[in-house]
């Protein structure tokens, strides 16, 4: 699809030129490493350039976005891999080929789910939302895929995905070890990789608050080259899906929440790492 889509024009032709193939040359020019694509775009797809249905590919990824997430990304570098450009070829060279992701500039319809409509079933999907910013944080560190230490046999353990918290390894894989819990994280292994993320809080807007009611919130987690684009009272439209992250000290006993703050005061001064929750 990214490399053969050639946008409809108002007279019903296709444009000549590629479209997301000229915007991944701009990126790599930019030394940027998002691709912005229009999830409404891939309904308008040719399917005898294509070979399978576009309006299959566009309900998967509106109905199971997050499950299909990281294919998604992987195919940005396999677009910048398959070009016939050599001064392309360079800079990728350059770059980490996890660095390059997709964001979608909208969910693929006209609509748009407000804040106080989100529920369970929207959960993984990929929706749009609109509403106010009232708040950002500051851009902090994110652990991405990291490289962990095995606190017994002193063995490296590498390509740790992170999900949305500390990931560790479930178990070393030297053979007679059997470490599940002792790990020290290696920040400057050359197999542990970071990114950039930002909080905003998001509002909903006033003309959808309903009489007699507070406004409702929502926290949106931006990552990269989305990170320093928005200020407190823009109007923000955002494309994502909706996570779940677990409040833990909320699920613990007071006597566990003590226990866990101590642990944590002890630990903090050998163990650094970095990361967020979405």
């Amino acid at each position: 699809f990214l490399e053969t889509f050639r946008r409809v024009q108002e007279n019903g032709e296709r444009e000549d030129r590629l479209y997301y193939v000229e915007q991944a040359k701009g990126m790599v020019r930019e030394k940027k490493t998002t691709l912005y694509v229009e999830a409404s775009h891939i309904a308008q797809a040719d399917p005898d350039v294509i070979n399978f249905d576009p309006l299959d590919l566009a309900q998967v990824i509106q109905t199971r976005y997050m499950i299909v997430r990281d294919a998604i990304n992987a195919a940005v570098p396999q677009l910048l891999a398959n070009m016939d450009d050599q001064d392309v070829q360079a800079e990728v060279a350059k770059v980490d080929e996890l660095k390059y992701v997709v964001a979608f500039c909208d969910s693929g319809t006209d609509q748009f789910t407000g804040i106080r409509d989100l529920r369970t079933e929207t959960l993984g999907r990929l929706v749009t939302i609109c509403g106010t910013v009232t708040r950002t944080t500051d851009i902090k560190p994110e652990l991405l895929v990291a490289s962990w230490q095995c606190g017994e046999c002193k063995r490296e353990v590498s390509g740790i995905k992170q999900e949305f918290k500390v990931t560790m390894p479930a178990l070393c894989p030297t053979k007679h070890c059997g470490n599940q819990t002792n790990w020290k994280l290696l920040p400057y292994s050359r197999s542990t990789r970071w990114g950039e993320w930002q909080r905003i809080r998001l509002q909903e807007n006033e003309n959808e608050i309903p009489a007699g009611s507070m406004p409702l919130t929502m926290d949106v987690i931006v990552r990269d080259e989305c990170t320093e684009m928005c200020k407190a009272g823009d109007k923000l439209k955002v494309t994502g899906s909706l996570i779940v992250v677990p409040d833990v000290p909320t699920l613990m006993s007071p006597s566990e929440l003590k226990s866990s703050v101590r642990k944590s005061l002890n630990t903090r001064s050998d163990q650094t790492y970095g990361g967020g929750d979405g």
